[in-house]
């Protein structure tokens, strides 16, 4: 599965940075999500700018990469 990058940003300024990526690619200690996971269905159809709601925390979407 092609990888999918994406930075987010929550209300206290924190940025993370993720790759989406496959089921069996997927380790959360190194950022890489897979795209079944809850977190990565919120990060799915954003684009920059836009929040993202996830588990009660508003973050906001900082960049998206292919």
């Amino acid at each position: 599965m092609p990888c999918h990058r994406d930075s987010g940003r929550t209300a206290t300024g924190m940025t993370q940075a993720f790759r989406l990526v496959g089921e069996h690619e997927a380790n959360a200690v190194q950022g890489l999500i897979s795209w079944t996971a809850p977190l990565a269905q919120s990060l799915l159809g954003r684009e920059a700018g836009e929040p993202v709601p996830f588990q009660g925390v508003e973050a906001e979407t900082v960049s998206i990469e292919p």
